[in-house]
């Protein structure tokens, strides 16, 4: 029966022997070759009638090496579950690990010597209801809040009619006639209950025309003077409402009559406007509404705290659990398992390697110590969530069938459900260690926060601790 022998060399490697005996392999080998020479068609030799010996020499050799390495694979990994091995890479052939001349005529012990490295066994530090954390909240200055409150002033308006003076974008409301040149309407001629035009946009000649007219004052102008820079055809088209294949020849001059002007101002904040704006009942008063956006902008930055949060959590549980790792294995593992790998690139890229392997080791222990799992179910509901997420919530109308199949097209490629799966699993992570810990909120002005993310976005240090955050 194959054997495995565990040498320690000191706490983070050791080399496993694996011993290979004759018991394992001759009779598995002698059946193979069996039914090899009874399929075999060797010339000279009718089929399957060739010598065993024959079949021995021409296919024995071969049939060994794969039948020796399977065992010492099978072996070995057996071994690894078994005793609960924490390995770190994957185990290597020993330097000392002698060539071995496989023999199928001569049964033999083969022996086999693998390098691991092993993971540290240590005890999680800096967790506790002793330890605080710091987490910012984002202050908004109050001429932020008053911006968004004009712009709300500004989007919710009425119109209101003008009198007196027109300007800007007041909306100018006509009947027009054609008419002659003398400006007399012409019997029969092109009529149009309403023309709007927008003050702003009018011609000089137009917007000295109306001023100080009042409903049912009439002038006459001509049409193509109406709007600044609009040719025939918008003309044409826009202002006289003709069809494109409507070749009617229309005289420029037509009797314009004012039926008034309006002009949009913000309307009053009352409580249907409020409702309206931020749903029934959130808002009763203007105090409120600016309680209400102060808020609202606060919590645009929540996803960027939280991340802030958690990254202090890296740093801080990295820094109490410095972890002793088998560099000299696992840089040459590197080597070794990487084809476009040389030895400086490893080199220089070895201690991010390092930091986010400590990461992994702490974090899988966080994981067993909180007892925190995803499940298959976990999953494809996340994949339903981001499915409404592009139909803009209306996913909830399409049934659950149809939601079952789009979950089933996001999940298509492996790598997107890997990745779903990790961020559900530091969703989890981030909340576990959050209420394990006190978390002390730190107010931060806007603009102080906005100058810390982008320093930390220009930092190498938020790179090297989130592999899949």
């Amino acid at each position: 029966m194959s054997k495995v022998v565990r040498h320690d060399i000191d706490n983070l490697t050791a080399v496993l022997e694996v011993r290979i005996e004759p018991a394992d392999y001759a009779h598995p080998l002698d059946k193979e070759l069996d039914t090899y020479r009874k399929k075999a068609q060797i010339k000279g030799f009718r089929a399957g009638k060739a010598p065993a010996g024959l079949i021995r020499k021409m296919f024995g050799r071969s049939l060994l090496a794969e039948m020796i390495n399977n065992l010492v694979q099978d072996t070995l990994r057996d071994y690894i579950v078994r005793e609960n091995l924490p390995i770190l890479g994957q185990p290597m052939g020993n330097a000392e690990q002698q060539d071995l001349n496989l023999d199928p005529n001569e049964a033999h012990d083969y022996v086999f010597r693998f390098d691991i490295g092993l993971a540290p066994t240590f005890d999680l530090q800096g967790l506790g209801s002793d330890q605080v954390f710091e987490q910012f909240l984002v202050e908004m200055p109050d001429e932020r809040v008053e911006k968004e409150v004009e712009q709300l002033r500004a989007s919710h308006t009425k119109p209101v009619s003008v009198e007196g003076t027109l300007e800007g974008k007041d909306l100018l409301t006509f009947s027009i006639r054609e008419a002659d040149e003398a400006g007399n309407p012409i019997e029969g001629g092109f009529e149009s209950e309403i023309l709007q035009v927008i003050f702003e946009d009018a011609t000089e000649g137009m917007q000295q025309a109306v001023q100080g007219l009042v409903p049912g004052n009439t002038f006459a102008h001509d049409i193509y003077d109406v709007e600044k820079d609009r040719d025939r055809s918008f003309v044409r088209k826009h202002l006289l409402g003709l069809e494109t294949d409507d070749e009617r020849e229309l005289g420029p001059i037509f009797v314009f009559t004012y039926q008034g002007a309006t002009r949009q101002v913000p309307a009053e904040f009352d409580q249907e406007a409020f409702d309206a704006i931020f749903g029934p009942d959130q808002v009763h008063d203007e105090s409120e509404m600016r309680t209400f956006i102060r808020n609202f902008l606060a919590r645009q930055y929540d996803g960027e705290c939280e991340a802030l949060l958690f990254l202090d959590f890296q740093k801080r549980l990295m820094d109490a659990n410095p972890l002793p790792l088998p560099d000299a294995f696992l840089r040459r593992w590197i080597l070794e398992s990487n084809e476009n790998a040389n030895a400086q690139l490893v080199e220089e890229e070895y201690p991010k390697f390092a930091k986010n392997l400590q990461w992994n080791l702490i974090r899988g222990k966080l994981q067993s110590q909180f007892g925190l799992s995803v499940s298959e179910e976990e999953v494809v509901a996340a994949f339903k969530d981001k499915a409404r997420s592009y139909l803009g919530g209306g996913g909830y109308q399409l049934g659950e069938e149809f939601m079952d199949k789009m979950a089933s097209y996001l999940m298509r490629e492996q790598k997107d459900v890997d990745k779903m799966y990790n961020d559900l699993l530091a969703d989890k992570l981030h909340v576990a260690i959050k209420e394990s810990v006190q978390i002390k909120r730190i107010p931060i002005p806007e603009e102080d926060f906005k100058k810390k993310m982008a320093e930390i976005r220009g930092s190498t240090d938020l790179e090297g601790y989130d592999e899949e955050e």
